[in-house]
């Protein structure tokens, strides 16, 4: 039972940490239905009207259960492989070719990156909604143009920064 079944990355797994990782995920995701159908619950008893942005922040905060059990989750792979800590999966390649290392910190900075852009998207929407309202010669047309330009330039700043932190030379795309 307690021979290693497989590796993933640094760790070796076994029957008891598959077990372990299976509760504890069913757990998460029962935990989000029932923290959900509490707030559903409350919403709907104190007559709260909840508008997209604050629905979209709940959302954020109850799939943020499922990020602690995966801390948890690599946590618990340290019973049976003690020498192995977080910055050990962090630094783990998952693509290695001659030239380019991904590894697991790569993609949490390149999610992170991208997250980031989408809210600079928006925080730009906003502000040129607010400046364009203000001018007399206000126009829907105008408003799109200017967001879609905003979310060009925001995305390709954004895109080229993930290949800069990937270690990929940009004159190669060229």
């Amino acid at each position: 039972m307690n021979a290693s079944l497989f590796s993933l990355g640094p760790f070796d797994l076994n029957i008891w940490n598959i077990l372990f990782l299976i509760v504890l995920f069913y757990f998460a995701y029962r935990g989000k239905r029932i923290a959900l159908g509490m707030l559903n619950k409350y919403v709907r008893k104190t007559e709260i009207r909840i508008q997209g942005k604050k629905l979209a922040w709940i959302k954020l905060l109850s799939q943020s259960i499922y990020l602690l059990a995966f801390y948890i989750a690599v946590l618990s792979l340290r019973v049976n492989n003690p020498g192995v800590d977080f910055d050990d999966l962090l630094n783990y390649p998952i693509i290695k070719l001659s030239k380019i290392k991904i590894a697991f910190y790569h993609i949490i900075v390149i999610i992170t990156v991208l997250f980031l852009a989408r809210l600079a998207v928006f925080i730009s929407r906003l502000y040129i909604a607010r400046k364009l309202k203000d001018n007399p010669k206000y126009n829907e047309g105008n408003l799109y143009i200017y967001t879609q330009l905003a979310k060009y330039v925001i995305y390709i700043f954004s895109i080229l920064f993930c290949f800069q932190a990937l270690n990929i030379p940009l004159s190669n795309l060229l």
